[in-house]
């Protein structure tokens, strides 16, 4: 694989930055099962780069990936004006697009992942105009399942839309998310359009955002033993059938332990 880390004597890997870099333009990866990389922590994917191989992606379109589509880990990576369409199988537990530290992403649209929608394991990630819409599973999902992790993640622009299992899932602490469109995520009422998972998740925001017609809550606080761990969404949009935006818990647009001071009388986002 090209996109492996670059080894050294021995085939040890170097310590420090980034020790390759790539640059891909008007690429077509269609139909692929998927590779692994050395040096690299994700799961298969038509394109999977190691953590100190950097690469930068631009017009290009990933479809029917059999697994994953996209995963970077190298910091200052980036994907510009890429489409993801259609990816997995039946039995697939990987996600369209896996990503680490400090990646960015503008104008990205996927549309029918098999899985998660975007998984994202890092801080620094930034999203401008990118939309997640059709999902087999939720839409975005920040995972803090290691010492790094999405802790302290804060993303805008983005919009998730009609994904199977809810909009946004987030396992990390320290989390905020601004200027989002989350919407008609969900069958179920398990399903929410934004929610806490696992154990301990504070001092997560969510503001000027668009959080309308999910199945289940616009904001669920998965942890509702406790006020310790609460969320805040304040400056939010709960949408049109809103009686009153003051008592959005009493109308079922909030689960309890989630704060509203303020709120949008309109869309409120510009993702």
């Amino acid at each position: 694989n090209l996109l492996d880390n670059a080894g050294g004597d021995g085939g040890a890997f170097p310590a420090g930055p980034p020790t390759a870099s790539r640059w891909l333009a008007f690429v077509n990866i269609d139909s692929t099962s998927g590779v692994s990389v050395s040096g690299g922590s994700f799961s298969s994917a038509g394109l999977n780069a190691g953590s100190r191989h950097q690469v930068t992606i631009e017009d290009s379109r990933f479809r029917r990936n059999r697994n994953g589509a996209i995963a970077l880990q190298a910091p200052n990576s980036a994907l510009t004006r890429v489409r993801v369409d259609t990816t997995g199988n039946p039995t697939t537990t990987i996600a369209a697009i896996q990503l680490e530290d400090s990646v960015s992403l503008q104008d990205v649209d996927v549309f029918r992942s098999g899985q998660i929608g975007i998984y994202t394991v890092g801080k620094g990630i930034t999203f401008n105009n990118v939309t997640v819409r059709g999902s087999m599973h939720v839409g975005i999902y920040i995972d803090g399942d290691n010492a790094s992790g999405s802790q302290g993640l804060q993303l805008s622009g983005f919009v998730s839309d009609s994904n199977a299992l809810g909009g946004v899932s987030i396992a990390a602490v320290f989390v905020q998310l601004n200027q989002c469109v989350v919407t008609r995520n969900g069958t179920l009422t398990t399903h929410h359009g934004i929610t806490t998972v696992g154990t301990s998740i504070e001092q997560v925001g969510i503001f000027g955002c668009d959080l309308v017609d999910n199945a289940g809550f616009e904001v669920n606080n998965g942890q509702l033993v406790t006020q310790t761990f609460s969320i805040n969404a304040s400056s939010n949009w709960w949408g049109v059938n809103f009686i009153d935006p003051a008592t959005p818990f009493s109308e079922g647009h909030i689960s309890a332990n989630v704060g509203t001071d303020g709120w949008c009388s309109a869309s409120c986002s510009s993702p």
